[in-house]
């Protein structure tokens, strides 16, 4: 007997353990579904849900009451990634309900019912119902940023002082987030949460059994590493890296940090912020950090020099022999630099230049008797807090004898100058600068064809640098005149 009543009573609480795991594994979401709630009889309407939820390729049901889908039927199976169905409601003057399901094996089930007013007398529905119209403003706003604020307002007009009216705010707690709202809810401020991905999503008003809704998008925050050295010292013990915009993003997340071998992280890794021992090598080092964000990784990364500057760059040198008497016009790019040292040895001098984003100095060759030759070495290095670069040494021919050169710009005292346009039969990169400062004021790469004249620069004397793919440089003093 006691053997029987044993299992008599496992079979019974197995049957409620299995019972519960039904109930529990199959808890249901409630969706909103979105549509015309006062319809006419006999007219077609279209609803939808306010988001999608499924797995392509499995099926939601929807099923009406005092109404018919467009096959004629009550219950409708179609695919979930189909989010919207059309519905004729019958009963005039009646009320009729939709209702959404949507289960996948054993995972979160999905679920949402509406109701409506069926009109029996044929005419309109709209945004007046019951003595009062409404509408909404969001103040023609349609995309927020993260972290951004946005109040929107319900208008209402009613002619019925015995009627009390207040609006319902519907929306992605995801993506929204409530800052405040009135005493009688007719307006509200959200402020949009940070996500990785542009969103689109609805926020749903609900007024007197009628809806109306704002579809809004919000952009993806926009993630960068960051250092506040811009370049680091080999001296340095440590330094730190830290995501740019990452407090914007809501939810949790991790970061893991990664290097090439002169930085190590050592401390702050699985957070935004990390800490890196600097090594002894020089050169440029590459950042990575991939963010493990609701179940993707996302990477972003950054570059920083550690040490003294590289070797620097000359452009503007001339392709061949240089010819006496003349300037030419010598830029070096700061890059990790702080200044620079030119000079030059032999039959050449350097002409005061100037110092801004670009390094810029002119050449000038010294004057030959016909038929004589001589030559030069410019020298350059770049420095910065940490130390000075390895030396540039560029060394130039000066031959007189008229020898054709792609490098002149010209005497700077010249009244004028015929130039004004480059061409080459193999695309180049094109940069301009203004000749008395040296500023960078136009670039354009694969030019076949330039000519300065059908550019938006203002006119004047400007110094045209040309750069073809083998990366050889010819420089040209020219005039912009007016259009």
């Amino acid at each position: 007997m006691l053997n029987l009543n044993y299992m008599l009573m496992k079979k019974i609480l197995l049957f409620f353990g299995m019972l519960l795991l039904s109930v529990f594994g199959f808890t249901q979401t409630s969706v909103i579904i979105i549509g015309e709630t006062n319809p006419n009889a006999n007219q077609t309407y279209t609803y939808r849900i306010n988001q999608f939820i499924g797995v392509s390729g499995t099926n939601a049901t929807w099923k009406v009451t005092n109404g018919k889908f467009l096959n004629g039927s009550t219950t409708l199976t179609q695919d979930v990634d189909n989010t919207s169905v059309d519905v004729i409601w019958t009963k005039a003057g009646g009320s009729g309900t939709l209702s959404y399901s949507y289960q996948n094996g054993s995972s979160a089930g999905y679920a949402g019912t509406t109701s409506v007013s069926i009109k029996g007398d044929g005419s309109t529905g709209g945004g007046s119902t019951g003595g009062y119209t409404w509408d909404l403003d969001n103040y023609g706003v349609t995309e927020m940023s993260p972290g951004e604020t946005q109040m929107f307002s319900c208008h209402i007009s009613n002619s019925n002082p015995n009627l009390v009216l207040t609006p319902e705010w519907i929306y992605d707690t995801t993506c929204f987030e409530k800052v405040v709202n009135t005493a009688d809810n007719r307006s509200i401020t959200l402020r949009a949460k940070g996500t990785m991905e542009r969103r689109s999503t609805d926020i749903v008003v609900k007024l007197g059994g009628n809806i109306k809704l704002i579809n809004m998008a919000i952009r993806p925050i926009y993630l960068s590493i960051i250092n506040s050295d811009g370049y680091i010292c080999n001296n340095q013990t440590t330094t730190q890296f830290s995501i740019k915009n990452i407090e914007n993003l809501s939810g949790t997340f991790s970061v893991l940090w990664q290097s090439t071998p002169t930085l190590t992280p050592v401390s702050g890794q699985g957070t935004a912020a990390a800490i890196y021992q600097v090594g002894a090598t020089s050169g440029l080092n590459t950042i990575k950090a991939t963010i493990s964000y609701k179940g993707i990784d996302y990477i972003y990364e950054g570059q920083v020099w550690v040490g003294p500057p590289a070797k620097p760059l000359i452009e503007g040198l001339a392709i061949g022999d240089y010819k006496p008497n003349t300037d030419y016009l010598l830029v070096s790019e700061y890059k990790y630099t702080d200044s620079f040292n030119w000079r030059v040895v032999g039959g050449a001098t350097l002409l005061p230049g100037i110092d801004g984003v670009y390094s810029q100095r002119i050449l000038r060759t010294d004057n030959l008797s016909p038929n004589k030759t001589t030559s030069f070495s410019v020298y350059l290095t770049a420095q910065n807090r940490c130390g000075t670069s390895p030396q540039r040494i560029e060394n130039g021919y000066v031959v007189a004898g008229g020898f054709p050169d792609p490098g002149e710009v010209g005497r700077a005292g010249d009244p004028k100058f015929e130039l004004q346009s480059a061409t080459a039969i193999a695309p180049v990169t094109i940069k301009v600068y203004t000749f008395n400062t040296g500023t960078l004021v136009y670039s354009e790469k694969n030019v076949i064809d330039f000519n300065i004249q059908n550019t938006t620069l203002k006119e004047g004397i400007y110094v045209v640098v040309t750069t073809d793919q083998n990366g050889e440089t010819k420089s040209e003093k020219v005039v912009k005149t007016r259009n």
